[in-house]
């Protein structure tokens, strides 16, 4: 046999990592070999001034306090709420009764379709969930 094969393993192996082969010196680990140094930023060369840090905390706060105030209020309209604003605009254009108006299911983005109006002139509003009104569903109906 022409030498032993475990002397070139053991060379390479994590817990022989000190052990030199006779030709090659230390073998390095795979890590150090692929891995670059990291960025200067990264390592706390370059300090990030209070002043910024606080304005970051203090925008993101707004940001997040903003966000949760308007998600709310859109959240928490009611179908007689969306029904009753739609019916002042139909009374308001019109001159109507506002109980003249119901509402009806929408499918996909019309949450509700709001039906103003007696007979042949009656007003259709498909209105999304936000309570806005969905393109192309104001207006009188055909």
């Amino acid at each position: 046999m022409p030498g032993n094969p475990w002397r070139l393993v053991k060379g390479m192996c994590d817990d022989h990592q000190n052990d030199t082969p006779p030709d090659r010196g230390p073998v390095p680990h795979d890590r150090d070999r692929l891995m670059r140094p990291a960025p200067r930023f990264l390592q706390g060369g370059i300090p990030l001034p209070k002043s910024v840090l606080w304005m970051i905390v203090g925008l993101s706060l707004c940001a997040g306090v903003l966000g949760f105030s308007l998600g709310r209020d859109i959240a928490a309209l009611s179908e007689t709420e969306a029904i009753a604003a739609y019916a002042t605009i139909y009374a308001q254009d019109t001159g109507g009764d506002i109980s003249d108006c119901a509402a009806i299911p929408g499918n996909g983005a019309v949450w509700l379709i709001v039906r103003c109006g007696t007979g042949a002139a009656f007003r259709s509003y498909r209105v999304a969930r936000d309570g806005g009104l969905v393109k192309g569903g104001g207006g009188p109906s055909a």
